[in-house]
């Protein structure tokens, strides 16, 4: 079984292709990506991607692994990150709409002047709303 600083490495590397890219978007070095994938490789017995000095690139079975782990991958992460959320006391949806000085303009038909953004910062987490006008003229009947 992968373990996780693997299934990273390879995911990574499967998007970005060259090992350096790589190793930035992990923030390790370009050695330590490469022998990560080499011992996922020894492990697993087949090579997931062809390297040359100039050029890095699935092999079809990297391609497939890469397209089938991926939704997963993505999925425990998600869960991962929900569960912080809540460790944090970051639950639910928060939607925002402002109406005020706009909304006599919003009635007459124009736009307002622009779309609204909140930030709110709890826990050092960000949580980030937007309300657009369609959320506006919800407000106001339209």
């Amino acid at each position: 079984m992968p373990e996780r600083h693997e299934l990273d490495a390879f995911l990574t590397l499967a998007e970005e292709l060259p090992f350096g890219r790589t190793a930035e978007r992990l923030h390790l070095s370009t050695t330590r990506v490469s022998r990560t994938i080499g011992e996922l490789e020894r492990r697993i017995g087949v090579p997931l991607f062809n390297r040359t000095s100039r050029r890095v690139e699935l092999t079809a079975v990297g391609r497939q692994s890469a397209e089938e782990v991926r939704p997963s991958w993505a999925r425990i992460a998600a869960a991962f990150e929900r569960a912080v959320d809540t460790g944090r006391g970051i639950t639910g949806t928060l939607s925002v709409a402002f109406v005020g000085a706009a909304g006599g303009q919003l009635l007459a038909g124009a736009t307002p002047p622009l779309e609204w953004c909140l930030h709110w910062r709890a826990d050092a987490a960000t949580a980030r709303v937007r309300a657009f006008n369609e959320a506006a003229l919800r407000l106001v009947g339209r």
